[in-house]
């Protein structure tokens, strides 16, 4: 700025004259420069707190800070995509749940039925009767057996007793001797009341002699049972059918053994054991037990 006067600076004033807004606009333009904004207000620091003052009050304005504008906060989006279905299940979902519910209730259903089924198969269903055997105790005399004289290792190898029949008497057997026997003895065994058991021992020199002599022995039982003599006030029954077997010591074969009943009720059992051969009278209910105790 200059004097009008003078034509020189005014004391104090800037040393160029003045440009109007119009001129500096135009020379920010011609500069090719973007002109700056202002910077923003610098905030004036909250008065410190001196002792022995009054606090400054929380969320108070200090002085000199100009008032905060308020922001409003931000607005809730409602979820979308797999969230939004899970808020509101659509259409398609509920068609699923019903169909995973309808499956399941025909899985149970079918269970239920599956289980009352099997148990009235199972009620149906005859129980196996479980089968036992019971094996008894041999029996034993209810006496006791008559006195033994010492005699050949034959005649003492015969037992006293045999099942429930003890050792009564013994006496030589003729026929048998007569046949080739080298000794031969008839044992009478008893319970001590009707009961009895008479058996014919005796011992050959070979077994074929023994052989010969037990065929033609069960020959003639075998028919005299077939044709029995009816007694009075009676007629004659059939006999049951005779049964024969081996023989075995240790799984080795040693004689042959035969049971022949007769009709009335009794019955014997003939039996070879190498040169030895054995003859036994009994009621037939017994034989089998007799010939499977008697220890020769």
């Amino acid at each position: 700025m200059t004097d009008s006067s003078t034509g020189g600076p005014t004391p104090g004033g800037w040393p160029f004259d003045p440009v109007s807004g119009g001129a500096a606009s135009g020379g920010a333009a011609s500069s090719g420069r973007e002109p700056r904004p202002d910077p923003p207000p610098v905030p004036s620091p909250a008065p410190a707190w001196v002792p022995g003052g009054a606090p400054v009050a929380h969320g108070a304005r200090p002085a000199g800070v100009p008032p905060q504008p308020l922001v409003p906060p931000p607005p809730v989006v409602p979820p979308s995509g797999a969230s939004r279905q899970t808020a509101a299940p659509g259409p398609n979902r509920r068609r699923t749940l019903m169909i995973v519910g309808l499956v399941v209730g025909v899985l149970v259903l079918g269970g239920i039925v599956t289980a009352i089924v099997m148990t009235m198969n199972r009620s149906a269903s005859p129980v196996a009767a479980v089968t036992s055997t019971t094996t008894l105790p041999s029996p034993t005399p209810t006496i006791g057996p008559a006195a033994r004289e010492k005699g050949s290792a034959f005649l003492d190898a015969l037992p006293s007793s045999v099942l429930r029949y003890a050792w009564a008497s013994v006496a030589p057997d003729e026929t048998w001797r007569a046949s080739g026997a080298l000794e031969a003895y008839d044992v009478v065994y008893t319970d001590g009341g009707s009961g009895k058991v008479t058996v014919r021992a005796g011992q050959w020199r070979t077994a074929a002699e023994v052989a010969a002599v037990r065929a033609a022995l069960v020959t003639d039982l075998t028919s005299k049972a077939a044709t029995p003599s009816p007694t009075a006030g009676s007629t004659a029954s059939a006999a049951p059918a005779s049964s024969t077997g081996d023989v075995t010591v240790a799984g080795a074969t040693v004689g042959t053994w035969s049971i022949v009943p007769r009709a009335d009720g009794s019955g014997t059992v003939v039996w070879s054991n190498g040169t030895a051969l054995f003859e036994a009278t009994a009621p037939a209910a017994e034989l089998a037990n007799l010939y499977a105790a008697f220890p020769l």
